[in-house]
């Protein structure tokens, strides 16, 4: 397959080249969205692995009567674990050599994964992230959008939190060894934050490639905010390698961009 003059890389020995990342939890209303916009995928190499977190709305028969491609597998905990947790047991299970993350209830635009791969291959990065924009309950837009730099360092990260999980790829051969912490909040902000802290560079791609779908009790619920506000700082105060000062500056950077990103209108 060719991009842009530029030939992608095909899987070898019957191995697809992109393993896609799901954890699924209470998603039986959203599924059938997300299972249309990875079958919409001009890049068609890929194996899509869910895995139910024990979901009481019944996810798990919901995707077994319905999400029939050959190229999708199905799993379940036997015990819910949160989000950290069920996608360390996805990526188990990938054959990949990229990985690319998905969460049930969001949407990807068609060429995602052919535009992802291509930008991947020209730049020989090891992780890459799009920009993205935001969708209600009903799948229609909501104001606010994420915009990406082109090169993401950690303290760039830090003030922007800007790699949303569903639009990162990671390459396996450059980084092996993918695990998020097993916590039920912010395990994808520890991960990259992990990473980046390690010297990883991510490649952003500034074109809205995802469709990020914000829920009512994301919108309703100050508690939350708060906790994840909370959380955060908790987080960037564990980061090594950076001074004190820097840590709570990087903090309030995030909590303008927090604002910021749902605020500003979309294109």
């Amino acid at each position: 397959m060719r991009f842009n003059n530029v030939e992608l890389l095909t899987a070898t020995d019957s191995m697809p080249l992109v393993s896609i990342i799901t954890p699924v939890y209470n998603s039986t209303q959203f599924l059938l969205e997300t299972y249309a916009s990875v079958l919409a995928q001009t890049f068609e190499d890929w194996e899509w692995i869910l895995v139910d977190d024990c979901s009481p709305d019944g996810s798990l028969e919901f995707m077994q009567a319905y999400l029939t491609d050959d190229r999708v597998r199905i799993y379940s905990n036997t015990e819910n674990h949160g989000a950290g947790y069920t996608r360390n047991a996805a990526i188990r299970q990938a054959n990949g050599r990229f990985i690319a993350f998905l969460d049930a209830d969001d949407v990807w635009e068609a060429d995602k994964l052919e535009c992802q791969l291509q930008v991947m291959q020209q730049a020989d990065a090891a992780i890459s992230h799009t920009a993205y924009s935001f969708i209600d309950e009903q799948g229609n837009p909501r104001s606010g959008k994420v915009s990406v730099t082109d090169e993401l360092s950690l303290r760039t990260y830090m003030k922007t939190t800007e790699i949303g999980c569903s639009t990162a790829m990671i390459d396996r051969e450059k980084i092996p060894n993918v695990r998020f912490v097993s916590s039920r909040t912010r395990e994808d902000t520890l991960l990259w934050i992990s990473l980046l802290g390690k010297g990883y560079v991510s490649v952003g791609i500034n074109k809205p490639l995802l469709r990020y779908r914000i829920s009512s009790t994301q919108t309703t619920r100050p508690s939350q905010l708060l906790r994840m506000v909370y959380l955060t700082l908790c987080i960037y105060l564990k980061a090594k390698n950076i001074p004190i000062y820097e840590k709570y500056y990087y903090w309030g950077r995030y909590l303008i961009n927090a604002v910021y990103k749902r605020l500003r209108p979309a294109e």
